[in-house]
């Protein structure tokens, strides 16, 4: 046995040593940050480390994040010094960190509420094509550019007016509604256009036997042509969505169904809409309107 070689070890045993020198890398790129931590946080809370409470370590990242430090030393500096802090005290650090608040930048994007006029330009002011027929599913619906440009046939259902909204891997993970003002638009389209298992496609060879999907990029220069001609300012994709959640949370709809429809996982990201309900360029429905339609 002695003249043989020993065995290797095995795939387990591999994975075990890598894990080891992984964790043995990462530990000795936190000894700078931790050096870094135990000088510099003395000075900006004047008090040590051993001695702070918890609102002092939440202090000291907020300061450190809002002196221009990048989002990727940060985020280091913060999991060394958690590191510190458990290897110490046996327990973790508990407080929202700033990288932990990734919803508030979006909360926080400024909205352009559409008034009628704006809708009219954008829907109905000029010839109808399949970019128009796009951008009008995309307010109607509440989806995504790349969900709807991904619809296929099968995910229409006219009879109840909703789609499929399906990933990539064709798996269905949500429904959302359509308006019955374009279910003939969208029949037509269906029937007319190049056979496709797509709703939205174009020619990918001259003879036109080959189709693609719609790139969003295209739609994208097609609304920003629209907003240039008529002066609308800068309305984004995310701009008919903003609407489609303003508008149905005016109709009494609960937040929580609006952001299902939407594919948020919470309703906080529609709850932001309520204080755009009542803006002065929006017209509100009449009890009439619904009596006579």
């Amino acid at each position: 046995m002695s003249d043989k070689e020993s065995p290797l070890p095995d795939q387990q045993d591999k994975n075990l040593l890598h894990e080891k020198s992984s964790f043995a890398r990462v530990l000795q790129s936190y000894q700078k940050d931790i050096h870094d931590f135990l000088d510099v946080f003395p000075v900006l809370m004047k008090c040590s480390p051993e001695k702070a409470e918890v609102e002092d370590f939440e202090k000291y990242f907020h300061l450190r994040r809002s002196k221009g430090m990048s989002s990727s030393s940060f985020r280091r500096h913060l999991f060394a010094v958690k590191y510190w802090y458990r290897k110490n005290y046996c327990k973790e650090l508990k407080f929202v960190f700033p990288t932990e608040s990734q919803p508030d930048t979006h909360l926080k994007r400024k909205i352009h509420i559409l008034n009628e006029k704006e809708l009219t330009l954008l829907f109905h002011n000029h010839k109808t094509n399949v970019y128009v027929s796009i951008l009008r599913l995309i307010y109607a619906s509440g989806a995504k550019m790349n969900e709807i440009l991904n619809l296929r046939i099968k995910d229409i259902h006219f009879s109840s007016l909703e789609i499929d909204i399906r990933d990539k891997k064709e798996n269905l993970i949500r429904k959302s509604i359509f308006s019955e003002n374009q279910a003939m638009e969208l029949m037509d389209i269906v029937c007319t256009r190049i056979p496709s298992e797509f709703v939205f496609t174009v020619r990918h060879t001259k003879d036109g036997k080959e189709t693609l999907p719609i790139s969003s990029r295209s739609v994208q220069l097609h609304l920003s042509k629209i907003c240039q001609k008529y002066r609308l300012g800068k309305v984004t994709i995310h701009t008919l969505r903003d609407n489609f959640a303003i508008r149905l949370l005016q109709k009494g709809i609960d937040s929580k169904r609006i952001a299902l429809h939407m594919g948020y996982r919470s309703s906080q990201f529609t709850e932001r809409y309520r204080e755009y309900m009542y803006a002065s360029n929006i017209r509100l429905p009449s009890p009439l309107d619904d009596y006579l339609a």
